[in-house]
């Protein structure tokens, strides 16, 4: 019997061609130009617009009548999808912040929501609207986090003023998701103080929020907020973590998504010149924060990469691998990936064959993992094409050793995928879906 049912397959696959060829592919959408781009992954790894004419063939059943570009926040600044794949948010500014009128920030922040059918992502309602614009002038920053249950939304954004034009403080809001996908606010936590950068994470077990780059007044120490997350949503400032004299600046922030570990990175600047350092702390059940064995801080031996904006942490999803998106010691253009082994108590240990130069990058913006944890993409903020976005995508090891992949600079063309660097254009936040 099993060897008819084997036959009966084999006939049938020969029969339908475009199903036996038909292979499964991760997708990805990129906020890029006030517009939602959507980019199929192949196997190996790189990235084509859905609709480019020039796909492999074995994507034919996956080609879509035209290029996926849905309309979305101008200046989106953070992008993330439920664990079931059927939602996606984008926050951002309303549209272009042109001018500040001293004493008022008329551009308000807010949250879009898409139902995504068959692929294509459909807008369900008016966007949600909070406070005044976080992500419009330096993004992506990484605001917005969503429980491992798709119930609840949590985002950072929306900033409140003083009548002098200083600002008060920096909001922290979750919303619950509905089975529509539609938002519905559950709390608020204003966290004292202005946003230096912004990096929320949530932890493993769905409890405990993070929001890293907060300055309780001008030229005050950095903190690292904790928040606790009730069954119901709701939020409570559960403590700070002062980084006083340890970090001028915040650069990235990342939970492992099966552990009780956290990583912080930041910037140090010294006589020497800045340094990248990464802090590691094991989460309690309780939630204190206790820091990893070993040194205080890792030092990664690399410089920041002189942007603004950027997201330089990223963990691997088996929560074996942390990468650390850095610059050249000597020059700041000069951008390096490097790949550290996260030990059993979460101490890192550089990675065999971990660094590589990424050289076709001219300004890294973030660093990001896909699901199957086989690729790194890094994002390129000024080397993209016709309002696409340009991605640097590279091979993992399961020891940490990163592969570049030559042939992986994307621009995003109508007609040519493989180049970067022609026309500087903004590229946006990412979310990458099996």
């Amino acid at each position: 019997m099993k060897r008819i049912i084997l036959i009966f397959a084999t006939v049938f696959a020969f029969a339908c061609p475009s199903l036996a060829a038909r292979v499964p592919l991760e997708r990805a959408y990129i906020a890029t130009h006030g517009h939602l781009e959507e980019f199929l992954i192949a196997p190996n790894g790189l990235m084509f617009p859905v609709g480019y004419k020039g796909l492999p063939q074995n994507f034919s059943s996956w080609t879509l009548p035209s290029r996926v570009s849905i309309p979305t926040l101008k200046q989106a600044g953070a992008v993330v999808a439920t664990p079931n794949e059927k939602y996606l948010y984008v926050a951002g500014c309303a549209r272009d912040r042109t001018r500040i009128v001293y004493g008022r920030h008329p551009i308000l922040e807010e949250i879009a929501a898409y139902h995504i059918v068959d692929g294509i992502p459909h807008v369900l309602g008016s966007p949600t609207q909070i406070d005044d614009c976080l992500t419009g002038n330096q993004a992506p920053y990484q605001t917005l986090a969503v429980s491992r249950n798709g119930a609840f939304l949590f985002a950072t954004g929306g900033i409140t003023y003083h009548n002098t034009g200083d600002p008060v403080s920096t909001a922290v809001r979750s919303f619950a998701i509905a089975a529509n996908g539609t938002l519905t606010p559950i709390s608020t936590v204003r966290l004292t103080g202005s946003p230096l950068g912004a990096y929320t994470a949530r932890d493993s077990t769905g409890k405990w929020l993070f929001v890293a780059g907060i300055s309780a007044r001008y030229q005050a120490p950095l903190t690292l907020a904790e928040l606790h997350v009730a069954t119901d949503g709701s939020l409570t400032l559960a403590g700070t973590t002062s980084f006083a004299g340890r970090l001028d600046a915040f650069t990235g922030l990342a939970s492992a998504a099966r552990r009780p570990l956290l990583y912080v990175a930041g910037e140090k600047i010294s006589n020497a010149g800045a340094q990248t350092e990464v802090f590691g702390y094991r989460i309690g059940a309780g939630g204190a924060l206790t820091p990893v064995p070993g040194p205080a801080a890792t030092d990664t031996g690399l410089a920041p990469t002189g942007q603004p904006s950027y997201a330089s942490l990223a963990i691997a999803p088996s929560g074996r691998l942390l990468y650390v998106l850095g610059a050249m010691a000597s020059r700041a253009d000069g951008a390096l990936i490097q790949s550290y082994a996260i030990g059993a108590a979460g101490r890192l240990r550089v990675a065999h064959g971990s660094t590589v130069e990424t050289k076709a990058v001219k300004q890294p913006q973030m660093i990001v993992s896909d699901p199957t944890g086989r690729f790194l993409y890094e994002m390129d903020l000024s080397a993209g094409f016709m309002g696409a976005p340009a991605i640097v995508e590279f091979r993992d090891s399961p020891d940490g050793a990163i592969v570049s992949n030559t042939h992986a600079c994307l621009g995003g063309g109508p007609n040519s995928i493989v180049f970067c660097g022609r026309v500087p254009t903004f590229t946006g936040p990412i979310a990458i879906l099996k």
